[in-house]
């Protein structure tokens, strides 16, 4: 479910800087009252997210609802930029324009923001190894079983990430990770952990040969 919310906000995120920039084009040409309408929209998403958010309801719609704030917000800078309305409001607004570098730049930390922090790395299939490594579930038309699932290690750059090994087969779905060794020109080795039924198991990548092997065993806490 976090897998397709994620990949639900992603998508809308972009529609929303394109659809903006549209927007933005046509202004002019856009009545007055449909950028009223749009602040009335903004407003009562704002009111909303925080009602969900302190009365703790479920992190999906907390997230769906403020995430719709913000896009709204980038939206509504878009009707108003060329239009006679108060400065106060269009700096306000301009503000959620920032979105679009830090999306460039950092997209993990935008998506967290945006979701209140309910979205992250972790929530995506993802657990960070150290600076900008993580081991990350592999994505496929056809979901996988924890069992069956298999992982690669990233190193994040930017926007862009490159990756260093795949098809790496743990057989449960792992909740921590501790480094052992790490040299991207030669090894990566992992120790992964499941901590609710004790299982770990040692994974040892020659980055050389690109070859990765895993094994399994228990541990009692």
């Amino acid at each position: 479910m976090d897998n397709l919310l994620l990949n639900f906000i992603i998508i809308t995120l972009v529609f929303c800087f394109v659809l903006a920039l549209v927007v933005l084009l046509l202004s002019t040409r856009i009545p007055k009252w449909v950028s009223y309408a749009m602040l009335s929209l903004h407003v009562f998403l704002a009111a909303t997210s925080v009602i969900f958010y302190l009365r703790h309801n479920h992190p999906g719609y907390v997230s769906i609802v403020f995430s719709s704030f913000v896009y709204t917000g980038i939206l509504l800078f878009a009707f108003i930029l060329r239009k006679n309305f108060p400065m106060p409001l269009k700096i306000y607004t301009a503000i959620f324009t920032l979105t679009l570098p830090l999306f460039i730049l950092s997209p993990s930390r935008l998506i967290s923001i945006i979701t209140l922090g309910h979205l992250s790395a972790t929530h995506a299939g993802e657990l960070h190894i150290t600076e900008n490594y993580f081991l990350t579930k592999e994505q496929g038309m056809i979901q996988q079983q924890d069992s069956e699932a298999t992982y690669k290690i990233i190193r994040r750059m930017g926007i862009f990430h490159k990756t260093l090994a795949r098809n790496i087969q743990i057989n449960f779905k792992p909740d921590s990770v501790k480094v052992l060794f790490l040299d991207e020109k030669s090894e990566i080795r992992l120790r992964v952990y499941q901590r609710t039924v004790s299982d770990s198991a040692d994974i040892s990548v020659n980055l050389i040969n690109n070859n990765t092997s895993s094994d399994i065993t228990k541990k009692t806490q």
